[in-house]
């Protein structure tokens, strides 16, 4: 049971990040002049997760762990 505990509570903490982050660059889009989509900010947030936020992506981090471990 604490273990889902965890696991929830990591996945709400992860889910929020990613709406403040989606918001905050939402509002500077909107700001600067440009049209925001929300598929636009999935992509652009996509192409940045692995290397400046790889904690939001735990099962490809876990894989890239294994795969330097066997290499």
């Amino acid at each position: 049971m604490p273990e889902q505990a965890t696991y929830f509570a990591k996945a709400a903490g992860t889910a929020r990040f990613v709406w403040n982050w989606a918001l905050a660059e939402w509002n500077r889009h909107y700001e600067a002049g440009e049209k925001p989509s929300a598929l636009g900010l999935k992509k652009q947030f996509n192409e940045i997760r692995r290397e400046q936020f790889p904690w939001t992506c735990p099962r490809i981090a876990q894989r890239d762990v294994v795969c330097s471990e066997q290499t």
